[in-house]
């Protein structure tokens, strides 16, 4: 297999037509830069051009650090452990047990994304008006209200293979989510679709119902939203057992 100096593994779903990579790096920080070393890893390593790479530190079994697009780092722990054996891999697994998951971190990154996603697509205009404004004020119960108004029947963008993809990813995610709640961690496109069986032409980018297939999902998580405990006692921060966070930055406080 491949060496590109640093010990790497791939995850996800086994039939993914992605190659999705994480790179154990030592320069690794979770921030921006991070962008500029899988630039530079890519350009070194030719033949790794098609991977989607992202760069994560791993201490004592366990991940410390991940770049922000690919989750928080318990969640992405978890996948890398759950999935790993799905691969056909160069080194061990270096993970030595799942991780419990920030419930509440998961939630907050779920309805974000399905709100802030909106800037880049056809609905710009709509988040630009709507959305933008509720998000700075940082008032958590508007936000998950915000959620009723989303739309799905006009496609995001006029390229249907990148409409296709985000509605996969938008999927996912909310599939993910609501069984998390449930109690339930989902890693692969076929667990997906196994417990949510509607979201199935979505999950394998085929076209379809979006809005008839989202809309229930979306209410679904409102009401399991409905029944956590989460309190917040001033802007941008929320609680709900022994979780605090942060949701202008998406951090954890506790």
């Amino acid at each position: 297999m491949i060496d590109i100096s640093y010990p790497y593994f791939i995850f996800g779903s086994p039939d993914s037509i992605d190659i999705d990579v994480l790179v154990d790096h030592p320069g690794a920080t979770g921030s921006d830069a991070d962008k500029l070393i899988v630039s530079l890893l890519k350009e070194k390593y030719p033949t790794i051009k098609d991977w989607n790479l992202s760069l994560i530190k791993i201490m004592e079994g366990r991940i410390i650090c991940t770049m922000q697009r690919r989750g928080s780092e318990d969640a992405v722990h978890n996948s890398l452990f759950y999935t790993y054996r799905h691969h056909e891999q160069k080194y061990e697994n270096p993970l030595t047990a799942p991780v419990k998951r920030h419930m509440l971190l998961a939630v907050y990154g779920c309805v974000r994304n399905l709100l802030a996603i909106n800037a880049a697509t056809s609905e710009k205009q709509f988040y630009k008006q709507v959305i933008s404004p509720v998000l700075k004020e940082g008032n958590w119960q508007k936000e998950v209200a915000l959620l009723d108004l989303l739309q799905y029947e006009k496609p995001p963008f006029d390229d249907e293979k990148r409409t296709l993809g985000l509605n996969k990813s938008l999927a996912f995610d909310l599939g993910q989510t609501i069984s998390l709640l449930n109690g339930n961690e989902l890693y692969t496109k076929g667990d997906i679709i196994q417990h949510h069986p509607e979201l199935a032409p979505i999950i394998l980018r085929q076209p379809s119902n979006v809005s008839q297939a989202f809309r229930p999902k979306i209410a679904n998580l409102q009401s399991l939203i409905g029944l956590m405990d989460i309190n917040q006692s001033e802007d941008f921060v929320i609680s709900c057992d022994d979780e605090i966070i942060n949701t202008r930055f998406g951090s954890v406080i506790k």
